[in-house]
């Protein structure tokens, strides 16, 4: 047991020197292999070992399965997220927060699912969106697409699409407001 307990000690010293993703993580951060940079040899080969069975011996990332891979650097950003007590951004819980509150709409289940140490909160996903909106607003400023000619007259049509998501409170749902030019 007492070598249990020193491995475990050396793995979570190891976590501390993680360093977190670039601000805002972009989905071109919440990638496999950025997930994979961030997770420590140690961590990713005791995993393997527990979950495949696999006796290889390395000091290098083991070589697994593909499925297996998921499912091995799923557990190891968990802990990664445990440990720094989710203040250590990972490509997992950014991303399935992001997935989850597009395809459902729904917060409570990113709510839900953050309980349970699976993604990032509400409050943490909204800043994430929000940053991310900023930067892609700042990258595209300043740019008019090819058809828009200068010193020629333009219409703008805006649309405020309101979206009917079920929050806890029943209030903050989204608002996107679209528009073109003509």
């Amino acid at each position: 047991m007492h070598d249990a307990y020193v491995l475990a000690m050396h793995i979570r010293r190891t976590l501390q020197y993680i360093v977190n993703m670039d601000w805002p993580p972009t989905p071109e951060l919440c990638t496999n292999s950025k997930a994979k940079s961030m997770i420590p040899p140690i961590l990713f080969n005791l995993i393997s070992w527990i979950v495949s069975g696999e006796s290889d011996y390395s000091d290098e990332y083991t070589d697994l399965q593909e499925s297996k891979v998921a499912r091995v650097m799923s557990i190891c950003q968990d802990i990664i997220y445990a440990a720094r007590n989710g203040r250590l951004l990972t490509p997992k819980h950014v991303s399935l927060a992001m997935a989850v509150r597009r395809e459902t709409g729904r917060t409570d289940l990113v709510t839900m699912l953050n309980g349970y140490g699976c993604s990032v909160s509400t409050s943490k996903l909204q800043e994430i969106e929000a940053s991310v909106g900023d930067l892609r607003q700042h990258e595209g400023s300043g740019k008019l697409p090819s058809n828009i000619m200068k010193h020629v007259p333009l219409s703008f049509v805006f649309d405020n699409n309101d979206f009917c998501e079920e929050t806890p409170t029943g209030r903050g749902p989204t608002h996107c407001t679209n528009g073109i030019v003509m």
